[in-house]
């Protein structure tokens, strides 16, 4: 092992120590090389407010090494990036264009680069990219599909490291994926590029022209049914259709319990266990299913049935709707009929 590689493993091994980075500073500095002084400068710079009049000669010497000396730092790194960032001394992020990042199978980077993110300005997913992912989970999980590495699916997200989204994203597509980061600001653009303008009011895309629809027939204000104009309902059961949508789902189940509602989906390739929402949105939602499904909100009897038709991708899609009556509130049962 080299000087060198032993300095890093040390630093790498307590990164938030700044012991080690400045003994590698002074190792440096001895052999005239102008990275000691730059680690240093950045180092002192972490422990100083933004207000401090101790800053602006720092920041002065820090741009001016950078200037310098900053190609040589990047190494062969630095034709493949669009932005980058020096932390404490060492390259701590980097961007690269989306199309450069599918290219290649490894972007070579420094051991200290803790986030490397795609540069989404200006990019189009391929078609193939586009067809698998539906919008309403591109909208509702901010990613955006970028192309395919071998039978591996690479989308761009905010969180690679959200272990509990990456499951959720492999059920629904079905394949394996490779996650990168991507900033939120882009995220956001590029799913506006190829989505559109997201509905007003936050009601999900599918179910905006039935909510539309059904609120002239919502019972007057002194009726509990009145519940169903609740927003925060349409949203929930808009995100509950859209992800039985996306999931290719043949039932989809929503059970009161202590915790919450609990949603489930019944799909082909299994069982998946949806979000737990507040409790208190029960009887509006259920309340918003009755009168899309054409039940009377007022029906009496232990178990209820309709159905409500929707054009999704312009394309037809019927819902049967079952509500039972429980001890704990009501249960829907929705049964999708493509």
């Amino acid at each position: 092992m080299t000087h060198d590689e032993a300095f890093l493993q040390a630093i790498l091994e307590d990164p938030e120590d700044d012991t080690p980075r400045l003994v590698y500073a002074d190792w440096l500095e001895e052999r005239g090389d102008p990275r000691g002084e730059f680690i240093r400068v950045q180092c002192r710079l972490a422990t100083l407010s933004h207000d401090d009049d101790r800053r602006p000669p720092l920041e002065d010497l820090e741009r001016h090494l950078l200037e310098r000396h900053q190609d040589v730092w990047l190494g062969p790194l630095q034709p493949l990036l669009t932005r980058w960032e020096f932390r404490r001394g060492f390259l701590d992020a980097i961007s690269v264009p989306a199309a450069t990042y599918l290219r290649h199978a490894v972007i070579p980077r420094p051991a200290s680069v803790r986030r490397i993110e795609v540069d989404l300005d200006g990019f189009e997913a391929s078609a193939d990219a586009d067809e698998l992912m539906p919008e309403s989970v591109a909208r509702e999980n901010m990613l955006f599909p970028l192309g395919f590495r071998d039978a591996r699916s690479v989308l761009a997200v905010w969180d690679p490291h959200d272990m509990a989204l990456m499951e959720k994203l492999r059920f629904i597509l079905n394949r394996d994926i490779e996650p990168v980061a991507a900033p939120e600001s882009q995220l956001t653009a590029a799913i506006r590029r190829r989505y559109g303008e997201p509905e007003p009011g936050g009601a999900e895309p599918v179910l905006a022209g039935v909510f539309a629809s059904t609120r002239a027939a919502a019972p007057d204000e002194g009726d509990p049914g009145s519940w169903a104009s609740d927003s925060r309902a349409d949203k929930l059961l808009g995100r509950i259709i859209a992800t039985g949508i996306a999931l290719h789902a043949r039932e989809v189940r929503v059970e009161p319990g202590a915790e919450g509602i609990r949603v489930r989906y019944a799909c082909d390739t299994g069982a998946a266990e949806g979000e737990i929402a507040p409790v208190q949105l029960l009887r509006p939602l259920t309340t918003r299913l009755r009168i899309m499904a054409g039940i009377w909100v007022g029906d009496p009897r232990d178990v209820q049935a309709g159905a409500v038709t929707l054009t999704v991708g312009g394309r037809r899609l019927d819902v049967g709707v079952v509500i039972r009556r429980t001890d704990e509130g009501p249960e829907a049962v929705l049964t999708f009929r493509r």
